[in-house]
């Protein structure tokens, strides 16, 4: 079977195992810009460093406080701390 398929048009394969996937969002000709990659600035990543050593697991409240003093997303701290936590366990 595998090698009779070799000697098919696509099209006779298509019938046989099904058209091919559409194309997803990731695929880099749909027009989908990559995301560039956050580089925190110096003073807010000292303070979000600072902050980690003195407190690993930040309430909600305080992310969002940081967030506002740091002018930064409160995704964004969360994620420091998210990643910062698993940075240190490995």
């Amino acid at each position: 079977m595998r090698l009779a398929i070799l000697n098919m048009t696509p099209e006779d394969v298509n019938k046989l195992i099904g058209p091919p996937p559409p194309p997803t969002c990731r695929n880099p000709t749909s027009g989908a810009k990559p995301r560039k990659k956050f580089v925190f600035g110096n003073h807010q990543k000292s303070v979000l460093k600072a902050v980690f050593q003195q407190n690993q697991n930040p309430t909600t409240l305080e992310n969002q406080q940081l967030a506002d003093e740091l002018k930064l997303e409160f995704k964004t701290v969360k994620n420091f701390f998210d990643n910062a936590r698993r940075r240190k366990t490995h």
